[in-house]
């Protein structure tokens, strides 16, 4: 009789089928893990690119003396970022500044912008994301 005979035994096939789920799966886990990370830095830099037109806003208006804030968080405007599957995440701005140095030859102000937006869908315990400029402005008279 042949002790040995050419092919695999089932232990040997299902050694390969848990070693080849495995790795599939950890494969495709990686994959969602990037997608999601992706996505969540592409609504950062919409959010990003709002915060710099905001910020610019009002840096304009503090240089054309029409500054009317305080130095309290002021909300501003509400809108949604769009993600990429056509999502809305409510963004909220809002603005605080000060005078820095009254009305030394030309004023200094101080101004502080920033923007929050939950990014996480049904993940409610996720603090909102936010990102602040702080930036001084001279008014021009």
């Amino acid at each position: 009789m042949n002790k040995f005979v050419q092919g695999f035994s089932i232990v040997e096939f299902l050694a390969a089928t848990v070693i080849a789920t495995v790795s599939a799966g950890a494969i495709m886990f990686g994959v969602s893990n990037i997608r999601k990370t992706t996505d969540l830095l592409n609504t950062k830099e919409k959010a990003f690119e709002q915060l710099v037109n905001y910020t610019d806003f009002w840096k304009a208006k503090i240089a054309a003396g029409e500054w009317a804030g305080t130095n309290t968080w002021t909300p501003g405007p509400q809108f949604d970022l769009v993600d990429k599957n056509n999502r809305p995440i409510r963004a909220v701005l809002s603005k605080k500044g000060s005078a820095v140095n009254g009305n030394f030859p030309y004023p200094l102000y101080s101004l502080e912008t920033k923007i929050t937006w939950q990014d996480r869908y049904g993940e409610s315990n996720i603090p909102e994301r936010e990102l602040n400029f702080k930036v001084y402005q001279i008014e021009f008279k």
